[in-house]
C-alpha cells in the first residue's frame, strides 16, 4: 500500500550544507551523514527492480553536502523495467531478519539532494513495519543541494524497516540519472531516548549490542542525563553499571560515546545458554530530582530457536 504526502518543504541548502564539517551530537537520527559514521542508521542496502539498473557509491568525494562524503546513484535503465529503488533498512546481524525501529516522535524525514545537471526525476520514500509506504510524490531536482521533507504525521513509527527509498521510474529518466544524496535524517521536536539492539536471536559465540540514541531538540539532547538499565535474566533483574561481576560477561564495553548515541557491545557467558533469552529495560532521569525523561524503553533477545516473549520488542 503506497500513501503520497503534499507536505514537501523545500529548503536550499546552498545556505544549510556545510561540506567538510563533522556531525556534532545534535540529537537527530540519522539515516546517513558520511560513509562510514558511526550514528548512520538503516545500513542494509536492498535493491528493487533489476540491480544491474542501479549503479551505487556511498563514499563520493565530490562536492558532499555535508561531512566528507555522499552517496552517488547511479540509474541505467538497461533492463527496460518500469522502475528501480534503492532502499536502505534496519536488520539483525545475527539473523538475517529485517526488523524495525522505533521512531514514534519523529516529525519529518529530511533528505538533501541534488542531480548532476538538473532535471533529474526521482521519489522518495520509507516504509512503516507494516510495508505500508510513503511518499514524496515525483521530484524534479536542481544542480544545487535542496532539503527535501517528508511529514510523517499519521505515520506509525514504532517498527520502521526501511529508513530511506528513492524510486527512478524509466518513463522520467528514459536515459538515465544520476544523483547524489546527503545529509538524511529523521528529525523529532521532543526529546526522546531511544533504546535498540542489533540482533533479535543469540546464540554461542555471538556478539551483541545495545545501543541507545538520545534524539530530539538541540537545546535539550545536550543536557547531562543519566542512564538507568535493567536486565532481566530468568525472571531476576539487575541494574547497570555493578552486573558486570555477578554475571560475569566474557567481555562488555559499556557506553562508548559517539557523536549522538553509545554503545554495550556484550559476548554472552555460557550462564545465558540454558534460559530462553534476556531482556533489556532502560530509561534517562534527569541527574537533578532523577525523575523519568521520556518513557521506559525494551528490548528482547532471544536465544536462538526458542519462541515466546524473548522474540518480541
Amino acid at each position: 500500500m503506497n500513501r503520497f504526502h503534499p507536505l514537501i518543504s523545500i529548503l536550499v541548502t546552498l545556505i544549510l550544507c556545510l561540506p567538510g564539517v563533522l556531525a556534532q551530537d545534535t540529537g537527530k537520527y540519522y539515516v546517513y551523514y558520511d560513509a562510514g559514521y558511526t550514528c548512520n542508521h538503516f545500513l542494509t542496502q536492498k535493491i528493487e527492480g533489476n540491480s544491474a539498473d542501479l549503479d551505487i557509491t556511498e563514499d563520493w568525494t565530490d562536492n558532499p553536502c555535508a561531512g566528507l562524503f555522499s552517496i552517488r546513484v547511479e540509474y541505467k535503465p538497461e533492463s527496460m523495467l518500469d522502475s528501480a529503488a534503492y532502499i536502505r533498512r534496519h536488520q539483525a546481524v545475527n539473523t538475517g531478519i529485517s526488523v524495525g525501529v522505533d521512531l514514534r516522535g519523529a516529525v519529518t524525514l529530511r533528505v538533501g539532494a541534488r542531480g548532476e545537471s538538473g532535471s533529474e526525476q526521482v521519489e522518495l520514500f520509507m516504509r512503516d513495519g507494516s510495508g505500508t509506504e510513503f511518499s514524496s510524490g515525483n521530484l524534479v531536482l536542481t544542480r544545487f543541494w535542496t532539503f527535501y521533507e517528508i511529514a510523517l504525521t499519521g505515520v506509525s513509527l514504532d517498527t520502521v524497516q526501511e529508513g530511506l527509498g528513492i524510486r527512478f521510474r524509466n518513463s522520467n529518466n528514459p536515459s538515465g540519472a544520476v544523483i547524489y544524496l546527503d545529509d538524511i535524517t529523521y528529525e523529532f521536536e521532543e526529546i526522546r531516548f531511544m533504546l535498540h539492539s542489533n540482533a533479535t536471536e543469540y546464540g554461542p559465540g555471538d556478539w551483541f549490542e545495545l545501543e541507545y540514541d538520545i534524539v530530539g531538540p538541540d537545546s535539550e539532547t545536550g543536557v547531562d542525563r543519566d542512564l538507568y538499565v535493567l536486565l532481566e535474566v530468568g525472571g531476576m533483574y539487575w541494574f547497570w553499571p555493578g552486573w558486570t561481576d555477578e554475571l560475569d560477561f566474557t567481555h562488555i564495553n559499556t557506553k562508548e560515546k559517539y557523536g549522538c548515541h553509545a554503545i554495550m557491545e556484550f559476548h554472552w557467558p555460557e550462564l545465558f545458554e540454558s534460559i530462553d533469552g534476556i531482556c533489556f529495560w532502560g530509561a534517562l532521569l534527569d541527574p537533578v530530582d532523577s525523575k523519568l525523561t521520556g518513557e521506559v524503553q525494551k528490548v528482547c533477545i532471544a536465544y536462538r530457536g526458542t519462541q515466546g516473549k524473548y522474540g518480541e520488542k
